[in-house]
């Protein structure tokens, strides 16, 4: 779902909905509410993965960033840094 809301954000912003990201995925509305809450969430949780993968791809095997790359607070694309947050 991450994979797919990144490409609907590259290619429009203002198309990226809750209805329309459950369209393209494939799933459920209820699926993508229960994972997201929000288009913000969509948005905030998006934006965490990339910045993970930016930071790992620019930080090639620097072992304290790796170390901290593999925290539980961003394991899974940042999940537990947005868990619960819903503005």
């Amino acid at each position: 779902m991450l994979n797919t809301a990144r490409a609907m954000l590259a290619e429009d912003p203002d198309r990226l909905t809750m209805d329309s990201l459950a369209e393209r995925s494939g799933l459920g509305k209820g699926t993508v509410f229960r994972r997201f809450g929000t288009r913000a969430g969509i948005m905030s949780r998006t934006h965490i993965r990339m910045l993970l993968m930016t930071i790992q791809l620019t930080a090639a095997l620097d072992g304290p960033l790796l170390l901290w790359l593999s925290a539980p607070e961003v394991a899974n694309g940042g999940e537990r840094l947005t868990r619960g947050c819903r503005p």
